[in-house]
């Protein structure tokens, strides 16, 4: 007899998801990732005085010493400062770039967020924005929420003033169809209704 069918997992939640999303290191990766590249030149920068101020001049001595021993001694030396400086170096740069990771979420986050709030009120959508913490920009979410609350106002007014117009033409159609009326009494009506749009 076979094993009864596994029922599918319930997908989670769209909140769920949201705040998934929200606590990602890489938000937004080209922006993320042109942090980094200071960072990048630093190191760069580094190594390569390491290299030309430290290890160039010992290797140098090492090679040309008269004495066997003393050559020996700085060739031991010179490993020595590889197995430690070069780690040292390489977990150095690790912590860096995580931590350049970490302060870029703090900025791109912020920024993908109001890019999707202007996209949706470009879209005729309204929705509120909320930064963490220690996002950088905060100062922009009130902003950011107090035009999605004018656009909300501006579209309510709206959605009121075309019904209030809507009823006014429903009532003049009525009365259209129940009695005969006079040009100027039409006109004065259509006056009505478009003073009440915003029109005259």
């Amino acid at each position: 007899m076979g094993k009864p069918p596994v029922p599918p997992k319930p997908k989670a939640p769209a909140a769920k998801v949201r705040a998934m999303v929200r606590r990602q290191l890489i938000v937004d990766s080209s922006f993320q990732f042109r942090m980094l590249i200071p960072t990048a030149i630093f190191a760069v920068i580094l190594g390569a005085l390491l290299a030309g101020l430290v290890f160039l001049p010992i290797q140098y001595d090492a090679q040309h010493d008269p004495s066997p021993f003393v050559r020996a001694l700085l060739a031991g030396r010179v490993l020595s400062l590889h197995a430690h400086v070069w780690p040292a170096f390489a977990i150095a740069g690790v912590f860096s770039c995580l931590y350049a990771l970490v302060y870029s979420n703090r900025l791109a986050g912020p920024l993908y967020k109001l890019r999707v709030v202007l996209i949706q009120l470009a879209d005729g959508k309204v929705m509120r924005i909320r930064f963490r913490e220690k996002d950088e920009l905060r100062e922009f979410e009130g902003v950011a929420n107090k035009l999605a609350k004018q656009m909300t106002n501006i579209t309510e007014g709206k959605a009121l003033q075309l019904a209030s117009i809507q009823k006014r033409l429903k009532f003049l159609k009525a009365r259209l169809q129940s009695q005969p009326m006079e040009t100027f009494e039409i006109c004065n009506e259509l006056d009505e209704v478009m003073k009440g749009a915003g029109l005259n």
